[in-house]
């Protein structure tokens, strides 16, 4: 996670290549991140956060992430962890 650009996934190949397989570019300036995938190959789902919002994004086409919902946090509220089920 960058905290400029977005999210970028990627492989490392047997021959220990880094090969970027997706890339979900936002400015938002999120701080924390949760993954949740059952196999890593068919669900993905990203959960971005920042002060302001959380929002859930299924990832699991990397060409068209699509954002599943997306909450507001009250004022004065802090996020320190998070969990994706």
């Amino acid at each position: 996670m960058d905290y400029h650009s977005g999210v970028i996934k990627f492989d490392i190949t047997p021959q220990q290549t880094i090969v970027i397989v997706g890339r979900y570019r936002t400015d938002s300036g999120f701080t924390k991140m949760g993954v949740y995938s059952n196999n890593l190959d068919n669900e993905f789902l990203l959960v971005l956060a920042h002060n302001h919002s959380i929002i859930e994004v299924d990832w699991s086409n990397q060409i068209k992430p699509t954002i599943l919902t997306k909450y507001s946090v009250p004022d004065n509220a802090w996020i320190v962890d998070m969990w994706v089920n």
